[in-house]
């Protein structure tokens, strides 16, 4: 371990490590990697800072991240674009896909298309996907 890195211990929930250690085995990384890979992934998005950016090498890790779990992405991006309606206070979002270069995907590397949008229907919400440019969610007459 060099010397910038530190060593964290921490708990979590069962299910949340199980997920992590599926998740790194997909992707042929270890736990621990697939945990900072999350996490650097995170706090890039969320605190941007126009004099710190990414290297170019730790940019396209993240991108060779990023493709290699197209089904994990949109749903992470989904739940984000649902949370942050909620929050606003409105009951309908649209969340563009078209970043994902979808059509460029083969057919079986789409079924989560279908899987997203059953799962978010069994859960009451109206979605509308809109070819693979994407997806209108409506959660305003959720049903009793």
């Amino acid at each position: 371990m060099s010397k910038e890195e530190l060593q964290v211990n921490f708990r979590m929930p069962a299910s949340l490590k199980r997920d992590l250690e599926a998740a790194a085995k997909s992707n042929g990384r270890s736990l621990t990697s697939e945990v900072v890979m999350r996490l650097e992934v995170s706090v890039a998005l969320d605190t941007p800072s126009p004099d710190r950016f990414l290297s170019a090498d730790r940019a396209l890790a993240l991108a060779e991240y990023a493709r290699k779990d197209v089904a994990t992405n949109v749903q992470e991006r989904v739940q984000r674009f649902i949370l942050a309606a909620a929050n606003a206070g409105v009951t309908e979002t649209l969340v563009r896909l078209d970043d994902y270069n979808l059509a460029e995907l083969p057919s079986e590397k789409l079924e989560f298309l279908k899987r997203l949008v059953k799962a978010l229907e069994e859960q009451g919400y109206k979605v509308a996907l809109d070819e693979l440019s994407s997806i209108r969610i409506d959660f305003s007459n959720p049903p009793d």
